[in-house]
């Protein structure tokens, strides 16, 4: 099965992707496109009408797409290990090899 219930009320994707009531948070696997510096991408939705907060795994996570600016990957910025996703918006991390 793809998704499955937790006791917290969250559906599983994979180890750590996951999906809840106005959230959803995809890591996706990158290693295998050998162009990309990025070995490991995360997509960070928030649509409830509060800001969220999504904790990363590790060190070396930068943000490459911010609600105001889609084209923040071409000068990533250094992210928290705990990144605030704001209200009704969309995030997207990449972990360097």
């Amino acid at each position: 099965r793809l998704f499955c219930m937790t006791d917290k009320g969250r559906r599983k994707v994979g180890d750590r992707s996951f999906v809840e009531p106005g959230k959803i948070v995809l890591f996706l696997d990158n290693r295998k496109d050998t162009d990309s510096p990025w070995e490991e991408i995360g997509l960070l939705f928030n649509g409830r009408q509060s800001d969220t907060v999504v904790e990363l795994s590790g060190a070396g996570w930068e943000v490459l797409c911010r609600p105001d600016d889609s084209m923040h990957w071409k000068h990533p910025s250094k992210a928290p290990e705990k990144v605030v996703v704001e209200a009704v918006s969309a995030m997207i991390v990449g972990k360097r090899r």
